[in-house]
């Protein structure tokens, strides 16, 4: 993972927060001149709206399908 403020290759986890289905992670910048600090998030894919939203790209009679994206979840 690297910084987006300075584009430092080395973060670190300085906290976690859990939900039902992802994972918020709050990271710090290891850069001695940034020390930014941001969140990523980490979406569990087996979540009931990844798994309606698999089937729905996978229905090719969907007629809001376009260019690979339901736009249902959009």
């Amino acid at each position: 993972m690297f910084c987006p403020k300075c584009a430092y290759d080395y973060t670190k986890v300085s906290g976690v927060i859990k939900k039902e289905d992802m994972n918020e992670r709050l990271r710090l910048c290891l850069n001695p001149e940034c020390n930014y600090s941001f969140p990523t998030v980490e979406l569990n894919r087996f979540s009931s709206y990844w798994k309606e939203y698999e089937k729905a790209l996978r229905n090719n009679d969907n007629k809001d399908q376009k260019d690979g994206y339901c736009r249902e979840y959009i």
